[in-house]
């Protein structure tokens, strides 16, 4: 049968015939293409994890320390020191293994600072976007105090599910830390950049394996 010139073959007429024998053949350049962005990703992943453990400190570098009210409890120990600044609140989770048992301890601890030249700061585990969490210390948040004596108590109020509130039952130890905790700003478009990468990867692996049908 002589070829219609006016249609262009598809399907099993792209091969001549049904019973044409075809190859699939893949690319290697796409292979290659998903091997590097998933380096790419995990690389970057990895050295913001890694610089965040690295740049975390320990209650060794503290400025203060102090013990959290537990749940129910009427007094909060009140701990000083004097400073000004940017200062981090570390909470010690000692004994809770689980992630999201520590994350209900961490979200149910309350903060309050007040300063000696007038002025307080409220701030709790729940509301600071993201806890840094390293080994078992976790941020609980960040305040700004004026040069002068700082008085800072915490507790632990109700949060999460009434079943999980035995976890708010134990008073806590937590440090003071000068400064914020984290990394640089590129470090965190480089973590950004490896999540969004890794969502790249699928696409150029499954363009690798569906390669192209050819006559043999």
């Amino acid at each position: 049968m002589t070829p219609n010139p006016d249609f262009t073959p598809v399907g099993f007429a792209a091969t001549d015939a049904p019973d044409a024998i075809v190859r699939r053949r893949r690319n290697p350049v796409w292979l290659a293409l998903a091997l590097l962005l998933a380096g790419a990703a995990l690389a970057g992943i990895v050295l913001f994890v890694a610089a965040q453990v690295e740049n975390a400190p320990g209650r060794g570098e503290a400025v203060a320390d102090g013990r959290v009210a537990a749940l129910g409890s009427t007094d909060a120990p009140v701990t000083r020191f004097n400073g000004s600044g940017d200062y981090t609140v570390w909470l010690e989770t000692d004994g809770v293994s689980r992630s999201n048992s520590r994350d209900t301890v961490v979200a149910a601890t309350n903060c309050d600072a007040a300063f000696e030249n007038g002025g307080s700061a409220h701030f709790r585990g729940a509301r600071q976007g993201a806890s840094v969490t390293v080994e078992d210390r976790s941020t609980v948040g960040t305040f700004d105090a004026p040069d002068g004596a700082v008085a800072l108590s915490c507790r632990l109020l109700p949060f999460g599910r009434y079943g999980n509130r035995h976890l708010l039952s134990t008073e806590r130890s937590f440090f003071v830390t000068e400064g914020r905790p984290g990394v640089g700003a590129p470090l965190w478009v480089g973590m950004f950049a490896g999540a969004f990468t890794l969502f790249l990867v699928p696409l150029a692996w499954r363009r690798y394996r569906a390669g192209t049908l050819r006559p043999r």
